[in-house]
């Protein structure tokens, strides 16, 4: 058998395949710890009140109960993708400002749709204060 640096090496490799990342977990519990850092290395949240089946595309509230039951996920997040729609602003972005300050990021990405408010004074100052926060750190690129 190849050592594990092998597979997680090869793993790697398909970090923007997370729907073969998830199936190659369910293979095998080895696979599975050895995958964990490529599967949670680029998250989306997204507040859309449509359920969406894609790995890794979570709601605030989905997020943060992950990284509290499972907390060694911190350490494997490097890149967020907030995807705001204008329904619910206050509150995502309220839940949100408790998710960034634990997370060391190397790349955020604040995706809004047509409709939502993009304006920077518009968004809850704890949301604000979190974000630059975040950005402000030496983790970030």
């Amino acid at each position: 058998m190849f050592p594990p640096e092998i597979f997680s090496e090869i793993f790697s490799f398909l970090g923007s395949e997370a729907r073969v990342l998830v199936a190659c977990s369910q293979a095998h519990p080895i696979f599975a710890q050895l995958i964990e850092p490529s599967l949670y290395a680029h998250v989306i949240v997204h507040d859309d009140s449509a359920d969406d089946e894609r790995p890794l595309k979570f709601k605030p509230s989905q997020l943060s109960t992950l990284l509290s039951d499972n907390p060694r996920i911190l350490s494997y997040l490097r890149s967020l993708c907030v995807e705001i729609s204008r329904f619910h602003l206050d509150n995502f972005m309220k839940q949100m400002a408790t998710i960034l300050p634990g997370l060391k990021l190397d790349r955020i990405h604040l995706k809004a749709d047509r409709n939502a408010c993009a304006n920077w004074e518009h968004f809850p100052q704890a949301f604000r204060t979190a974000l630059v926060g975040c950005i402000s750190t030496y983790h970030m690129k």
